[in-house]
């Protein structure tokens, strides 16, 4: 560290900058109302600040003295909660791109201890970035907590030199990010030290490590980009160094397409960011045994059992780490549990109802009574517990939060209670026992915040409000629903449930949410939402809503995964990147629709399934790991997989002028390219490792080509050895664009480049 390092840094821990004075060895601080005094020298190449007498390293020093890390560590321990019945998952990891050139995936068995070592590599020149993925349920938000207190509890000990600090972003990704980390550090852990400068300087430093918990699918879903460009401007700002870890259901690079990560990559710019992801594994019966054991279950292998062999020992509720704690809540005893797994057996597919349905009955049975008279009797039905609940969740969505204020609990319960003619004594229960809800906690310490329990809690009632105002026909509502921002897929799941529950008008419904997406305007995220509703509706089990025409909607990314869809017509939809691992199409006709990508699996069967006048702008076979742009082998790929192409479309329309096949440079380049969504910058010895036995044509042939146009720029090597290093000269939406235009003609790719030298 510099002298001028060090003065950088105090700048951003003071009040005012012209309260420091750091010159001829002497410095003088205010801070917080203290005026500190010290000398700062040099001695052996380090640099020395010397108070009342004792003598630090500068970087020790500003850790202890000014930003206060050990008492930050005790912050933590006191207001992160300790998860008492803590287990450790499993996972697998791909590692940075030089450790893993080839995207090979290694399974760990220990998650917190990968997540450990990763973050605490500090690799030099560099922001490291640590996505830690899974479902919703499946422990994200507890393993972060519980390195957090790992850390702390090393760092107090000396054993360790860097803390986690958890930052929840509660599904609001809009959010500032210096707004959401102070607020985090302020609110949450009572430490007001930091400005949000002073918290990146430290990040920088290596010290802390930022976990921000809440992003959900936004690197897939947030069209408007503003989550991925605040997350952009991040890595930005702490230019090439650092460490990050982000939890997110799925991480960018997940998908085959550039176009969905392009925004947060050409966010970064120029500096130095390496990627690596962490996939947490569904709980498998060992860890269900272990943590049933710890809550003090009785025989939990009969409780595994029970469930195993009612419902598949891969079901949610043996696997999922939310759901598991719930059914353990609820199914305490055997009769209890067998009544609860008969109610799951008779709807199988509805099962995340009956289990929410069955926390409900409780609470409307035996806690929500009211004793004022006799008999005693339940203030609320169960329907009306669903009815509140529901509009705690529509509250929420609406205003973009996820959790709401006392007040706003109250005022909800005054409405509720008005609207169903409660009587003022019921009404003044209500509103006391909502606070204590088994499905609602308080979201700080002060108990003026409250949230739902958990995410998926909050989806499913979201959903349930969307489909009970689908129900009802109140357009106007679901519209305003509709354009907030891209829904999570349980609540699509919960809503059309709720439909097929009640006896509704499925294709009523349908013709509703076309009629929404086709007078608003292409940009909204009505269009999109519908897509995800109107998917859910074609494709259940035995019952399928077959025979109608689906028109101008987009289907989300994922919409047709493991779904089967039978004799629908979709005139003039747009598919976003599109897998069909277990999907069956049958008796299907595609008209003029748009299809971003199609991942295709040794799964997906295809019957008599017509496309005409469709675009297809890559496929991607289940024996390649890179896509397909030529007109002619995406078409011989569509046919092979049982499309009928009957109408000249952009995969066939070529094929008379003698255009060649998708040319093998362009699988090469993006082969190549895709190395750039997992390190911004690139050594040339990762090329020849992902090229194989076309490393020596990809070097000699295709990649001077790629640097003459300017895709790639070379810069400056800085490791050990002789080798070159490259990062991306235009932007990533440019290239992506440019790979779909060209079709998989070589020529054409280096033409559109050519011409934007020019």
């Amino acid at each position: 560290m510099s002298f001028e390092d060090l003065k950088r840094i105090l700048r951003a821990f003071a009040d005012d900058p012209s309260d420091i004075e750091l010159s001829k060895g002497k410095l003088l601080f205010q801070i917080r109302d203290e005026m500190i005094e010290a000398e700062v020298f040099s001695r052996q190449g380090n640099l020395i600040v010397s108070e009342s007498g004792t003598e630090e390293l500068a970087a020790k020093w500003l850790v202890a003295r000014i930003a206060r890390l050990p008492q930050l560590a005790d912050r933590i321990l006191s207001y992160i909660p300790d998860e008492i019945n803590f287990v450790t998952p499993a996972g697998t990891l791909l590692d940075e791109l030089e450790l893993a050139p080839r995207d090979e995936q290694v399974a760990v068995a220990n998650a917190t201890a990968t997540v450990q070592d990763v973050l605490g590599r500090r690799p030099a020149g560099a922001t490291h970035v640590l996505y830690l993925t899974s479902d919703a349920g499946e422990g994200k938000s507890t393993l972060i907590n519980h390195i957090s207190r790992v850390q702390a509890e090393a760092y107090k000990r000396k054993k360790t030199d860097w803390l986690l600090v958890p930052i929840t972003l509660g599904g609001r990704p809009f959010l500032r990010f210096d707004d959401v980390v102070i607020g985090a550090l302020v609110n949450r852990l009572r430490f007001p030290f930091f400005y949000y400068e002073a918290f990146l300087e430290l990040v920088r430093l290596g010290v802390l490590v930022p976990a921000f918990d809440g992003f959900e699918e936004m690197f897939v879903q947030s069209s408007s980009g503003e989550a991925l460009s605040a997350l952009g401007n991040l890595m930005s700002t702490l230019e090439s160094s650092g460490t990050v870890l982000i939890a997110a259901r799925k991480a960018y690079f997940e998908y085959k397409s550039f176009a969905t990560q392009a925004k947060l990559f050409d966010a970064i710019g120029s500096d130095a960011v390496a990627f690596s992801r962490l996939s947490l594994s569904r709980w498998d019966r060992e860890q269900f045994l272990t943590y049933a054991s710890k809550r003090g279950v009785e025989e939990p292998e009969r409780v595994y059992e029970d469930v195993a062999q009612r419902l598949g020992a891969s079901h949610p509720l043996l696997t999922r780490a939310v759901l598991v704690k719930r059914l353990l809540d609820v199914a305490d005893e055997a009769e209890g549990r067998a009544e609860l797994l008969q109610a799951f057996g008779s709807t199988p597919y509805d099962y995340f109802y009956q289990f929410v349905n069955t926390i409900i009955e409780r609470e409307a049975h035996e806690k929500w009574i009211d004793r004022s008279g006799d008999p005693a009797q339940a203030l609320l039905s169960v329907e009306e517990h669903h009815q509140l609940l529901s509009l705690l969740a529509q509250e929420m969505w609406i205003t973009s939060t996820d959790v709401l204020k006392d007040e706003m609990l109250d005022i909800h319960a005054d409405l509720f209670s008005e609207l169903h003619r409660k009587t003022a004594q019921v009404a003044r229960q209500v509103k006391e026992r909502l606070k204590q809800h088994s499905l609602i906690t308080s979201a700080n310490s002060g108990r003026t915040m409250f949230s739902f329990d958990h995410e998926e809690f909050r989806n499913f009632f979201l959903g349930q409000a969307i489909g009970r105002r689908l129900a009802e026909g109140a357009v106007a509502e679901v519209r305003t629903m509709l354009r907030v921002g891209p829904l999570p897929g349980d609540a699509f799941d919960a809503a059309v449930q709720f439909l097929r529950r009640s006896g509704s008008d499925l294709r009523g419904a349908s013709e509703r949410l076309q009629a929404l997406s086709k007078t608003d305007t292409p940009a909204s995220f009505t269009r999109e939402n519908a897509g995800g509703l109107i998917a859910r509706m074609l494709d259940h089990g035995d019952v399928i809503l077959s025979d109608c025409t689906i028109e101008n909607v987009v289907f989300p990314p994922e919409t047709f995964r493991g779904r089967s869809v039978e004799r629908i017509v979709f005139r003039a939809c747009s598919f976003q990147g599109s897998s069909l691992d277990g999907t069956s199409l049958m008796g299907c006709v595609f008209d003029a629709c748009s299809f971003e990508n199609l991942d295709f699996y040794a799964s997906t069967q295809v019957q008599d399934t017509t496309m005409q006048n469709c675009e297809v702008f890559s496929v991607s076979p289940p024996d390649r790991d890179n896509r397909i742009f030529g007109p002619e082998t995406i078409a011989e790929t569509l046919k092979q997989f049982g499309f009928r192409i009957q109408t000249p479309s952009n995969n066939e329309g070529r094929e008379a002028a003698g255009v060649p096949d998708a040319d093998e440079n362009v699988q090469l380049i993006d082969r190549a390219l895709r190395a750039f969504l997992r390190n911004t910058h690139v050594n040339e010895n990762v090329f020849k490792q992902r090229m194989g036995v076309r490393s020596n044509h990809f070097l000699d042939q295709v990649l001077p080509t790629l640097l003459r146009i300017g895709v790639l720029e070379e810069i400056q090597y800085t490791g050990g050895g002789n080798q070159r290093r490259f990062r991306l000269g235009v932007p990533m939406l440019e290239i992506e664009a440019a790979m779909v235009s060209s079709q998989g003609n070589y020529d054409d790719l280096v033409s559109h480049f050519e011409r934007r030298t020019q």
